[in-house]
């Protein structure tokens, strides 16, 4: 069984991963954690925030927000 090691989730995860960055495709580069989950072009570009934060060790909920008050 080979072993897969992610990337640790970088300040540009949000941007996504473009549809043709997967393991296996030409194009992968493997700096993104959300490229290194991708298998094919039809997975998600972006990461679940859940996800994000159990990777990261927060307490789930931690990066929830509140609505923000409107004046």
């Amino acid at each position: 069984m080979k072993r897969l090691f992610l990337p640790t989730i970088g300040k540009n995860e949000p941007k996504g991963a473009s549809r043709n960055r997967f393991r296996g495709s030409p194009h992968f580069r493997g700096a993104k954690m959300c490229e290194g989950l991708r298998i094919c072009a039809d997975d998600p570009i972006y990461l679940h925030p859940s996800f994000a934060e159990a990777a990261m060790g927060f307490p789930i909920g931690w990066t929830e927000l509140e609505p923000a008050e409107t004046r």
